[in-house]
């Protein structure tokens, strides 16, 4: 290996670490001061490097990648406010588990808080947000500063990627030479810290003991009317090994749009209830069907109809929790498990030997699910085009090949939550839901394309996260990454038209539904993007199996409007099916 220089020689034997450890994708923010930084990591060639210009934007690439690959992504920028810009991916990336590692560049400590310029206060930048952080420090070449630095390398990998996963800071204060000017390195250079272990072996290999995974059978054995709550998560296996135990045992899966378990072939054989969050706005079916025991796994959706049922059930609750974060923000949880889902549901499905929920549970979930889904065809089938949730449904359920779905928040992932058809098995479904923000949905998506040349990627935004965020296309048309953005127009904030402050008109328009104004067509050509506006269905189907900008204009008032009509037709279907299922034992 080449170590260049003194400033060189530690940044490359940590990204040697890196790859080492199973890094394969970095995204650089350009800058002079993380210079040696970028020089470094686009010289390994176990590295597809990326290039994004915004900071804020880079964050979201990386993290996307991270969200895709299950891998740590690299994601490095230059000293100041640049540092400052990553912010908003790490919250995101820490509240999701997702792995990222976060190489900033800094001034050395003789040049902070002295005004020379880009120098800020970069020490523990991001607070708890990170699992780890380190300032690496200046030290002098030589085998042993080789070594911590191979060390910092490993631990970072094993920071970010261990039982929970998210991103690790790793603050490089760096001094001149800032170019990769080759000095020599005396015997530091042949050392054990220049060359790394042989055959590629880690600096140092973490090994933990995974927990015993809880018997689950044993719970659900016991219990008649239970219910298993699936919310995000990335893993199909997951998905198929929770199915087959589903399918085993007779117990209602409410497969959150993220699960996973929205497939055909799945739900052919496994009670999904798809459509729980308009059921369980019905008061006859929560106050007639009350579960004994609930086991969740993943993400709590975002239903809130779920979460008000999930507070008052009076009975058993068990959150699988891998990471270990109590996400239980109903305090309903009985019990929180620090386990591995896939290996929990994989031994307990090897014990399963007949059905253990009584059989009328699952029938009458069952047929819930079917009278809320024809109804919800029915009512959509009746709005005029383009309305939001029938945008959502008609796409998602008659996509010609797979794809990775990108979800933003705020309506879009509601709705696709309520109304989101089961479909097809190559489908899979992703949305920054750590905090719920619109922060770098476009960007993020792009990170999510990235890795892959045969996959494609469809956005579901609304107009404001797209504007928010617009100018990630040029990430697309720069690095010429394929992508199809279903943008739906209302002209602001269109969830807000659905919570009480909607009640309370005076400055409602101005301040909170906060319509942009901005001609979303001009912006889109601008970056060189293929528009379309489909005018119906057919057009919109045609439109979402090409790259490009699919644009739907909607109007907010009579958006809501359409919502309320058609939960209503729905909840009437329910209550006449759970009438149909007679007294339920």
């Amino acid at each position: 290996m080449d170590l260049t220089n003194e400033t060189f020689a530690p940044l490359r034997v940590m990204i040697d670490e890196f790859v080492r450890g199973g890094v394969e994708h970095a995204v650089v923010a350009p800058g002079s001061r993380n210079a040696p930084i970028a020089y470094a990591i686009g010289d390994h060639s176990g590295l597809k490097t990326w290039s994004v210009l915004d900071e804020r934007q880079a964050g979201f690439f990386a993290l996307g990648i991270a969200k895709s690959t299950g891998k740590p992504a690299i994601v490095t920028c230059t000293s100041g406010s640049a540092a400052a810009n990553l912010h908003p991916a790490v919250i995101e990336a820490s509240h999701a588990g997702v792995p990222l590692i976060v190489l900033t560049a800094d001034r050395p400590p003789e040049l902070r808080d002295v005004g020379a310029g880009q120098a800020i206060d970069q020490i523990n930048l991001y607070g708890g947000a990170v699992r780890w952080f380190v300032e690496a420090g200046n030290h002098a070449v030589s085998d042993q500063t080789l070594r911590h630095f191979r060390a910092l390398g490993s631990r970072a990998v094993a920071e970010s990627s261990a039982n929970n996963p998210g991103p690790v800071h790793i603050n490089l204060p760096l001094r001149e030479p800032l170019r990769p000017i080759s000095t020599d390195l005396g015997e530091a250079a042949g050392s054990l810290g220049a060359v790394g272990r042989p055959d590629g072996a880690r600096w140092t290999a973490e090994a933990s003991a995974k927990p015993l995974a809880q018997d689950l059978f044993s719970a659900v054995a016991a219990a008649k009317h239970p219910i298993i709550v699936v919310g995000d998560q990335h893993q199909p296996e997951l998905a198929l090994t929770i199915s087959h135990f589903a399918t085993a045992t007779g117990i209602p899966v409410f497969a959150d749009s993220l699960s996973q378990m929205r497939r055909a072939q799945l739900a052919e054989h496994t009670p999904v209830i798809a459509a729980y969050d308009l059921i369980l706005r019905s008061q006859p079916v929560t106050h007639n069907l009350v579960p004994d025991l609930i086991v969740r796994v993943g993400e709590l959706p975002t239903s809130k109809p779920l979460r008000s049922w999930l507070c008052e059930v009076d009975c058993r609750q068990i959150v699988l929790d891998p990471r270990g974060g109590w996400q239980d923000p109903t305090r309903s949880a009985s019990s929180v498990w620090v386990c591995d889902p896939l290996a929990t549901f994989t031994a307990a499905a090897g014990r399963v030997e007949s059905h253990t929920a009584n059989p009328s549970w699952t029938s009458a979930w069952t047929g819930l699910e079917r009278a809320a889904q024809s109804a919800i065809d029915h009512a959509l089938s009746e709005e005029p085009f383009p309305f939001e949730p029938a945008v959502y449904r008609s796409l998602l359920g008659g996509l010609q090949g797979g794809a990775s779905i990108f979800i933003s928040s705020s309506m879009p992932i509601r709705d696709v939550e309520a109304y989101g058809p089961i479909g097809r098995d190559d489908v899979r479904y992703l949305s920054n839901r750590g905090t719920n923000g619109i922060d770098g949905v476009i960007s993020t998506a792009l990170g999510v394309r990235a890795p892959y040349n045969c996959d494609r990627v469809i956005v579901l935004t609304g107009d404001l996260a797209f504007l928010y965020d617009a100018s990630a296309l040029a990430i697309a048309q720069r690095h010429g990454i394929p992508l199809t953005v279903v943008c739906v127009d209302n002209d602001g904030g269109g969830i807000f038209s659905f919570l009480p402050v909607a009640e309370h008109q005076e400055h409602f328009e101005e301040l909170i539904a906060t319509p942009s104004g901005v001609d979303v067509e001009a912006v889109v050509k601008a970056y060189g993007f293929a528009y379309t506006a489909p005018r119906n269905a057919d057009e919109l189907a045609a439109a979402v199996e090409q790259p490009g900008f699919v644009h739907l204009k909607t109007d907010r008032a009579a958006n809501k409007t359409a919502h309320d009509h058609v939960a209503a037709h729905v909840l009437d279907s329910v209550g006449a099916a759970l009438t149909e299922t007679g007294t339920f034992h």
